[in-house]
């Protein structure tokens, strides 16, 4: 055979061969296809069209800003109310830093909150209407001891502290307990409201304690120029000084 005759039989056959060729690779190429979807379950369209079916996310509704070991970490915690968290900022601030729960005076007094001492702070708390002194000694457990109290650990409004030491004053001017905080909140800068409700009343107590709070708010306490001047005020001639 000659050259050009074995050319041309060689081209015949890959003209035949080529479109056998391309269909045998378009069929592996489809059982490997088949094979994907045997071995996965689901092709990548599948599992676009099954995306409504996929397990929940084991994150969703945690708290993300929760530290590790926080027992609320699961929850996703609601957000305080503004008006609330306003409200509380502004009675942390009128208190500078004195709240029912914290006592200034170190350990002098009692430092725990009872439902009497609570109910009192409720009712000394309202502007209008408030209650009688012997309306508020019925509330209390032991009146002196909780007036006292909510002089010491009350700091705003500050018609709380000054109502308990009206009501140490027209019930309880005689009692001792209440005559040695009485000198203390003297010259105790967070006491000014009860101190200075009870120099304005200096007559309705008795003599001798009444010169020992003039004594204390004149020689040590914050403003000795305002206690002088409701010491000049009292009709007794030993607390004018």
């Amino acid at each position: 055979m000659s050259p050009r005759g074995f050319a041309f039989r060689l081209a015949v056959i890959a003209w035949i061969a080529a479109p056998l060729a391309a269909r045998a690779l378009a069929d592996e190429g489809g059982q490997d296809d088949e094979g994907a979807r045997s071995s996965t379950g689901a092709t990548a369209g599948d599992a676009e069209d099954e995306g409504g079916d996929q397990p929940a996310d084991p994150h969703a509704g945690m708290n993300p800003h929760a530290m590790p070991g926080d027992p609320h970490a699961g929850m996703n915690m609601a957000q305080p109310d503004p008006e609330m968290q306003e409200r509380i900022q502004e009675v942390r601030d009128a208190h500078g830093g004195r709240t029912p729960d914290h006592n200034p005076n170190g350990n002098q007094g009692r430092t725990d909150l009872t439902a009497a001492r609570d109910k009192l702070f409720q009712v000394f708390s309202k502007r209008s209407a408030p209650v009688s002194c012997q309306e508020a000694d019925g509330i209390a457990d032991d009146p002196v001891t909780d007036y006292v109290w909510l002089v010491d650990h009350v700091g705003t409004p500050p018609w709380v502290p000054a109502r308990a030491a009206d009501c140490l004053v027209q019930n309880h001017a005689d009692d001792a307990t209440f005559g040695e905080a009485a000198v203390r909140w003297m010259t105790d800068p967070t006491s000014q409201a009860a101190a200075t409700r009870l120099l304005e009343q200096i007559d309705a107590l008795p003599e001798d304690l009444a010169v020992r709070l003039v004594q204390a708010a004149v020689t040590g306490g914050p403003d000795p120029k305002a206690a002088r001047k409701l010491a000049r005020q009292s009709s007794r001639p030993a607390v004018r000084q």
